[in-house]
C-alpha cells in the first residue's frame, strides 16, 4: 500500500494526457500535497523513539510483585522474571537496568529519588 503512495504523484501526471488541463491541474496538485503530507508523517514516524521491546524497557519503573521462590516484576501489565543485585521486597518500585532473554535485571529505586513515595 505505502508503495502507491510513493508512486502516486508519478501515476497523477497521466491526468495531463487525459483531463483538460484545468481539471488535471488541480488533481494533480491535490495528490501531490497528500503524497508530500503521507511522506512527511512516515519520516517523523522513523524518527520517534522506540515504543516497544527490549530498548524501550530500559530506564523504566516496575513493581516487585513476588519475591520466592523468584523474583518476579510488573510492568505495564505483564508479569516479569527479574534478577536485582540486591534485596527486594514486593510492592516496591524497581528501575529496570537491562533485559537477558525473558529475564529483567533490576535495581531498587531509593526513597528520595521514587516520585511516586507515598
Amino acid at each position: 500500500m505505502h508503495h502507491i503512495l510513493l508512486l502516486l504523484p508519478i501515476l497523477a501526471i497521466l491526468l495531463f494526457f487525459f483531463l483538460p488541463l484545468a481539471w488535471a491541474l488541480p488533481l494533480f496538485l491535490a495528490t501531490l500535497a497528500l503524497s508530500l503530507l503521507a511522506y512527511g508523517k512516515a519520516i517523523r514516524a522513523q524518527r520517534q523513539r522506540v515504543r516497544s521491546g527490549r530498548e524501550q524497557m530500559v530506564g523504566e519503573r516496575a513493581v516487585v510483585e513476588a519475591e520466592s521462590p523468584f523474583l518476579q516484576v510488573e510492568y505495564r501489565g505483564e508479569i516479569w522474571s527479574a534478577r536485582s543485585p540486591v534485596p527486594v521486597s514486593a510492592g516496591e518500585s524497581v528501575i529496570i537496568t537491562g533485559v537477558d532473554g525473558l529475564t529483567l535485571q533490576v535495581t531498587p529505586v531509593h526513597p528520595a529519588d521514587d516520585p511516586d513515595a507515598r
